[in-house]
């Protein structure tokens, strides 16, 4: 009887272990996309398109506000995601290796 129960102990713990590992693997953020915020798909960010941006995301496009008027016309916004991809590949390729 003592065998039939660490047997069944150790197979709920090892479901439990695995369901764990995948929900951590499968659970990470999800990274806005700069489309999202475009919410008039006309290819731009006006000023209140900007302000619905996480302020992290919204201060790296904002870098690329070459005229300063608070808004990213679609050149400006070419710019910002092509910066944004650099940093994106550049962490990735410092990222360590397991």
């Amino acid at each position: 009887m003592n065998v039939i129960r660490t047997i069944a102990i150790l197979g709920v713990a090892v479901s439990f272990s695995a369901a764990t590992v995948s929900a951590a693997e499968g659970d990470k953020p999800k990274r806005p996309n700069i489309e999202e915020f475009d919410t008039d798909k006309d290819g731009a960010l006006s000023k209140a398109e900007l302000e619905a941006a996480p302020e992290r995301m919204r201060g790296y496009l904002l870098k690329s506000d070459a005229d300063m008027d608070g808004a990213l016309s679609k050149e400006e916004l070419a710019k910002a995601k092509e910066e944004m991809q650099k940093r994106r590949e550049e962490r990735e390729k410092n990222k360590p290796q397991n």
